[in-house]
């Protein structure tokens, strides 16, 4: 076992504590459970804020390498972006290896459909649409944004999505290549053939305008950093400099949602560019 990973492993023994607590404390954001679909999977959790809204929705999906999570489970990231101000539609989505994609990719689009719908039901602005997502869910929500064909599909529009924020995320699967990756990968996908379908990087076209945020953990020992630099280099490919990195020094991988846990210059950035977006 390499240094990182026994580092990144030491982490979570300070992390997990920390997660079931701020997912059991007492909050005044109003959070229900919408489902979308028969699976019990299938279903968004919808977090408001207890203040004014500021100004956009946010949609984020969680990770668990296409193989574990759930909304329930990431209730503090919710919670987190409500008491920034932000209404919250945290994406549930059927789980590998069980489910392979496409059927992923299908569930976020549902649910994020049901969100806005959620949202213009509940009197608050869906006019402009904050995405996220952090491990799997980064890749999930990378799809969502720039497969343009499936957007029209689904009948949404580009022109609602105000910026980006992805964390940690397997963007670019050239570069993921170690084993536990690579077969993280190959349970998601299943058939070899769709293996470029669910590559984000194989939808970037170089005139995408959305501005993107990728957050990545120097020391990542799953999904290397160079997912991130490769994938922003790529959307900047056409000069428009809209997609930025932010590399934390000594960041693991699943450490990362320490971000939405504990204050730091890392998380000010973050909820920063979020502000900036949202206005």
């Amino acid at each position: 076992m390499f240094r990182w990973q026994i580092s990144e492993y030491l982490s979570l023994v300070y992390l997990f504590p920390m997660v079931a607590a701020a997912n059991v404390r007492r909050t005044r954001v109003v959070e229900e459970r919408i489902p979308f679909g028969p699976h019990p999977q299938q279903y968004v959790l919808f977090c408001r804020p207890p203040e004014r809204e500021a100004g956009a929705l946010l949609f984020f999906a969680p990770g668990g390498g296409w193989r574990t999570g759930s909304p329930s489970s990431f209730r503090f990231i919710g919670r987190f972006f409500a008491e920034q101000g932000f209404p919250t539609v945290l994406a549930g989505y059927r789980l590998a290896p069980k489910f392979r994609f496409p059927a992923q990719v299908e569930d976020v689009y549902a649910g994020l459909r049901v969100g806005i719908q959620a949202a213009k039901e509940r009197g608050l602005s869906a006019n402009k649409i904050l995405l996220g997502g952090q491990s799997a869910g980064a890749h999930l929500v990378s799809l969502l944004a720039y497969n343009r064909g499936e957007l029209a599909r689904h009948g949404l529009d580009s022109s609602l999505f105000a910026g980006m924020l992805l964390i940690s995320g397997p963007l670019n699967f050239s570069v993921c290549t170690n084993r536990t990756i690579t077969q993280l990968v190959s349970d998601f996908v299943g058939d070899p053939a769709n293996k470029d379908k669910a590559d984000p990087m194989c939808y970037v076209q170089g005139d995408q305008i959305l501005p993107v945020l990728c957050m990545h953990g120097a020391c990542d020992p799953l999904v290397d950093v160079q997912n991130s630099i490769s994938f922003a280099d790529q959307l900047n490919r056409a000069g428009t400099q809209r997609a930025q990195v932010y590399i934390l020094q000594g960041g693991h991988h699943s450490d990362l949602v320490a971000l939405f846990l504990r204050g730091s210059p890392a998380t000010q950035f973050l909820t920063d560019w979020l502000m900036d977006k949202a206005r």
